[in-house]
Order: structure tokens, then sequence, then C-alpha cells
């Protein structure tokens, strides 16, 4: 009786587990009793990664909306746990596995939408299985490769199961305050710049600029000033990391949703105005830089910014020269040391170029392909506050290499995979705050 009522409440559950015969229970509880006993005793760490393991298993399974927001709360801690990067591989194994199984039963039947980040991870596989770039890396590139993928695998995962937008929305903008709090009482001070949770001043700037901007777009569409406190938490973890890319990032996240709504000549006006700002932003930016104690003088920003500019118009030169299938994933930082032209081991800190330079141009289509449902009207503020955040995220990687780090582009992917979800014309959109209409 215990068993067939076990089995048939693992059946209401839905998806894989409602094809399980009565002697899977049994066998489940045999193999798995001793496994966690074991654990117990001489590893208790392993019995908590297994527990958590358990619950991913159950949510991706049984409430597959959830894993996503469940995935964006804690990618950020793969950094600051040991083994954090292979727990968040096996996280993404277990996804696809999952997707896998409810493919084979029919309980998913797939769609165009769903398969949207097929395209790039074959060509990032391609790159990567077959560089054009013989050369050793300092690194290992395993790990890019993993992270974007794993980035990749949580965009099909939301978009084949879509969570509350509010939801996940809330979810980003909390999480940051939290994060932000965190980095500015427990990380340290290189040279000045915060830094903490794993990540250089530049990978945590973009981590809580996005926050920064869903928890302003939440307060605009709810229209409550609660919301005005993780974005201040967040604001001041972006001025303390001085990451001058993650200042254009929330700037440009910010643009997006006060433009969002407005009429043509508005938004010209807004568009004039954030052209001056852009001419005025790096004095600017040196002033707040010098006031919150920095120790970056002129002469050093000047200097990174020469040095950019030369890697930047190198990357240019890599990816026309390799327009096909680039030099391979993850090559481009020995490539540039190999070559006379450059020196120095360095990468592009500019993803969209490190795509063009390592997968070729197709590479960086695909993923300005991915980015389309981001650059249309939503119909609901929830929609439109991740719209915002995702935009944000995009112009952050004119500046920085995060793409292929989950702990920092967890919620990119997923607010992105939101926006895949959603079939709603954009001429069907008057205003990003007017309530969907009555079916």
């Amino acid at each position: 009786m215990a068993t067939q009522a076990g089995l048939a409440a693992a059946r209401r559950l839905g998806g894989p587990f409602e094809h399980m015969s009565a002697h899977s229970l049994p066998v489940a509880a045999a193999v798995a009793a001793p496994v966690l006993a074991w654990s117990a005793i001489s590893h208790g760490a392993l019995l908590l990664a297994g527990a958590g393991f358990a619950v991913l298993a159950y949510l991706i399974a049984a409430k597959p909306a959830y894993t996503a927001p469940a995935v964006v709360a804690i990618a950020p801690l793969q950094a600051t746990v040991r083994h954090g990067e292979t727990a968040a591989l096996a996280a993404a194994l277990l996804i696809i596995c999952v997707l896998v199984l409810r493919l084979a039963t029919g309980s998913l039947r797939p769609r165009a939408r769903q398969l949207a980040a097929a395209p790039l991870a074959c060509a990032l596989l391609l790159s990567y299985a077959a560089p054009a770039a013989v050369l050793v890396p300092q690194t290992s590139r395993y790990a890019d490769l993993a992270g974007l993928l794993e980035g990749l695998v949580l965009l099909t995962l939301v978009v084949c199961a879509p969570p509350a937008e509010r939801m996940l929305a809330s979810l980003i903008g909390i999480s940051g305050a939290v994060l932000s709090i965190y980095a500015l009482f427990v990380g340290d001070r290189a040279s000045g710049r915060l830094e903490g949770l794993g990540l250089n001043p530049n990978y945590l700037g973009l981590l809580v600029a996005v926050p920064l901007v869903v928890s302003l777009g939440l307060a605009r569409a709810s229209r409550s000033r609660l919301w005005a406190v993780p974005a201040a938490f967040c604001f001041a973890a972006l001025a303390a990391t001085q990451s001058r890319g993650a200042f254009v990032a929330a700037a440009a996240g910010v643009t997006v949703l006060v433009v969002s709504g407005r009429t043509a000549q508005m938004k010209a006006g807004f568009a004039a105005a954030a052209l001056l700002a852009a001419a005025l932003l790096p004095g600017s930016l040196s002033t707040l830089e010098n006031s919150g104690g920095g120790e970056r003088a002129p002469a050093e920003l000047a200097y990174d910014d020469g040095v950019r500019t030369h890697v930047a118009s190198f990357a240019l030169d890599v990816a026309f020269s390799h327009p096909l299938r680039g030099i391979g994933y993850d090559m481009f930082a020995p490539y540039a040391a190999d070559s006379p032209e450059v020196g120095i081991y360095i990468n592009t800190h500019d993803d969209y170029l490190r795509l063009a330079a390592e997968t070729g141009v197709p590479g960086l289509a695909l993923m300005l392909v991915l980015l389309v449902p981001a650059f249309r009207v939503q119909r609901t503020p929830s929609a439109s506050t991740l719209r915002a955040g995702v935009l944000a995220y995009a112009a952050g990687l004119l500046f920085t290499n995060t793409l292929a780090n989950l702990a920092v582009s967890a919620p990119f992917w997923a607010a992105l995979g939101v926006l895949h979800a959603s079939t709603v014309p954009e001429r069907a959109v008057t205003s990003p705050l007017q309530p969907p209409e009555p079916r």
C-alpha cells in the first residue's frame, strides 16, 4: 500500500515520473539509503550537494517554471564554493537529461523557438573542437565553453517552461541587493575598487548593474518606493567597483526604461541626451572614482583605454582574417600573446568581438539573433523590466567577457528566455505599462 501510495504521489508530479513502474520506488530507495547514510557520516558537504541536486531534479521534473529562478538565485555562489564550476556543469547536464527524457516520453513537444540556442551551441562546439590557432592557453579552455553552454541550457529551459515574469524580475532585484550587501561588507578592495564573490571589479559591477536596472523598473511599474531600497544597495556596490563598463550598462538599461512607451519625438530627445551623456561620461566617472577614494589615476585610465582600443582593433583584424569559423573558442588570449601586434596575454574585453574572432562571423550573428526579442516592445510591465535588464547586460558585454561566467550571466539568460517565450506581436502593444487585454 505504501509503495502504491508513493507511486501515485510520484505520478501526480507529472513529467517523467508518470511512467514509473511499481518496482521503481523500492529499488530507488534501496540504492539511495546506503548512499545517503554514508554521505551523512563521512561527507557532509557531499550530502548537502546531493540534497541540492535532488531538489533541482524535483523542480525540473515537477515544477520546471521554478527551476530558472532557483538557478538565478544560487548561480553567483558557484565562484565561492569548492568545485562550484563542476556543480554548475552537473546541474546543466541534469537539466539536459530531464529535457531529453521529456521529449522522449512525449510530455514536451519541441517548437522552433525552444531550439533557438542550438545553432550557437553547435558553432561553439565546432570552433572548440577544431580551432584554427594551434596554441596552448594558460587556462583551461573547457571552463569558458562549459560556462557559455550552461547559459544556453538555462535559456532553453526557460523557453520550454517560462517562470512568471514578475516573480523572475523580483527575484533578480532582491538577489542583487543581497549580493550587493554581501560584497560591500565582506568583499575586498583591490586598488580601492570593490571585488567579491570570486569576481573582479568589472565582473562584480555588471553583476549588480542588471539588478539595479530591474529594481528601478519594478519601482516604476508597481509605483512602489520599496523597490528603491534594493536599487540603492545595488548602486552603492556599483559605485564601489568603479567599473566604467558597468556604469554604461546601467545607464543603458535605465535609458530603455525611460524611453519605453514614449513618442518618437521624446525618444529622439532622450537619444540626444544619451549621446551628450556618453560624451561627458569619461570625465564624470573619473570624478566619481576619485571622490570614492579610488586609486585609478587618469594616466592609468588612459593606458587601459589605449590597450583595450588596440586589442579591439586586433580582434577585428582576426575576425576578418578568419570570417567563417574563427581561430577557435577561447583561443584569442594565447593568439594575442603570440602575435607581434599585441604581445601580451589578454582577452578582447568585448564579448561580441570575442565571438567574432573565436567563432567567426556566423557565431556573432547567431548571438545577435538571440538578442532580437529584447528589441521588441513587451505587453506587460514586468516583461518590459526584464527587457531593460537584458539590454543593460547586452551593453555591458561591450566592455567585459562575462558571457561565459554563469555567476554573472544567469539573470541575463533567464530574462532573455522569458522574452523568447513571449509570442505577443509588437504591433499589438501600445505601452509597456498598459495591462494585458482581457481574453
